[in-house]
């Protein structure tokens, strides 16, 4: 796409500018009457026409009055919640970039483990942001932790943790902002009732169907003295409803950035040499010997069991070291583990802590 004038997108203000974007996300561009856009290529469509009611609700209008109330307000920590296709992270990352417009430095965490940008599938990331970005997948993290699954349920706990640690880790921001996934019917309304009881934010933004609107509602009089405000928010009719296909596409692009045939490399390391593996929520603590293998909590024969056995082949997997544990330095695809050698096509050669998820990659990268 090429902007010949000035118009806006996500808050960023582009001007005589080429602007390059995938299909599957949607680019809300809002435009000067003078301004002229040229789409290159047949893959990419403008949606319309819009009639005049349709029109209100599109581009970052409809957030404005919420974006402009949070930017007065000076609230420190703010989470979007939301099911899925709501808007969450079109909304997070136009809320950091009016944030950087007024010259402060945003903490935005991508807490959707399937469909995040900021680190690959079964992970969560954050980053400091210094400039203005229209596409958070251009982002670097400069954190990532490690949960080992695709879906929210059943990880909520280990999700609920590596955010709040992810938020004390960094120090040096003005506002947090956390993007969380879509899970929020049933259980999932409770373990984000959990998670917003961990991190505490004082704001909450509920974008979407108001049922979880009421649950938050009736939420508000939390204990330990925890004063927080919600602020309700609809979805623009810009945002894209994605098929499984396309959430499956996205996943592969997202992994692609972290695994790719020019930052892979096999690499075979002595089961001796490995401090310890995560394996299905717990960490299994490695004591070698040439006969058998021995945990102190007892159950690292089973994951080490299931390597012997192939059933970990091709499995995702996040490598670091023990002296950090929950935070990845990088990441590979187990491909075998035979006379106690592991060998993993993996982005570093230096780990000594092994992160598997339950992800199988099945495909050559």
């Amino acid at each position: 796409m090429i902007v010949y004038g000035e118009c806006y997108i996500l808050g960023v203000r582009i001007k005589n500018q080429k602007i390059i974007w995938n299909n599957f996300k949607t680019l809300p561009v809002e435009k000067r009457d003078s301004t002229r856009i040229h789409l290159i290529g047949n893959k990419y469509q403008l949606k319309g026409p819009f009639g005049k009611n349709e029109s209100s609700n599109l581009g970052m209008s409809i957030w404005k009055e919420i974006s402009d109330d949070i930017l007065n307000r000076r609230h420190k920590t703010i989470v979007v919640v939301g099911p899925t296709d709501s808007g969450k992270s079109t909304f997070s990352l136009y809320l950091a970039n009016k944030f950087i417009d007024s010259g402060q430095r945003p903490l935005l965490l991508d807490a959707d483990v399937g469909q995040g940008d900021l680190a690959p599938p079964t992970c969560i990331g954050s980053a400091v942001l210094k400039n203005q970005c229209i596409d958070s997948s251009k982002i670097k993290a400069d954190h990532i932790s490690f949960i080992g699954s695709l879906q929210p349920s059943n990880s909520e706990n280990r999700i609920i943790q590596s955010v709040s640690k992810l938020i004390n880790k960094t120090r040096s921001y003005d506002r947090c902002i956390v993007n969380t996934d879509g899970y929020v019917n049933g259980k999932g309304l409770i373990y984000k009732l959990k998670l917003l009881h961990k991190v505490q934010p004082d704001c909450i933004v509920s974008l979407g169907k108001p049922n979880i609107h009421a649950n938050l509602s009736r939420y508000k009089r939390a204990p330990d003295g925890w004063k927080f405000e919600i602020r309700y928010g609809g979805t623009p009719n810009s945002v894209i409803r994605r098929s499984w296909l396309d959430r499956y596409q996205k996943r592969m692009n997202t992994l692609a950035r972290f695994l790719n045939q020019n930052n892979t490399q096999l690499v075979k390391m002595h089961l001796k040499d490995v401090r310890s593996i995560y394996y299905q929520g717990r960490f299994h603590r490695i004591n070698y010997s040439s006969n058998y293998y021995r945990d102190i909590s007892r159950i690292s024969l089973i994951s080490l069991k299931l390597l012997a056995n192939n059933k970990m082949q091709n499995v995702f997997a996040g490598l670091g070291s023990v002296r950090e544990r929950d935070i990845v330095k990088g990441f590979g695809i187990v491909k075998n583990f035979e006379n106690d050698i592991l060998t993993i096509l993996t982005t570093c050669n230096k780990f000594d802590s092994i992160y598997l998820s339950e992800w199988k990659i099945n495909f050559a990268i």
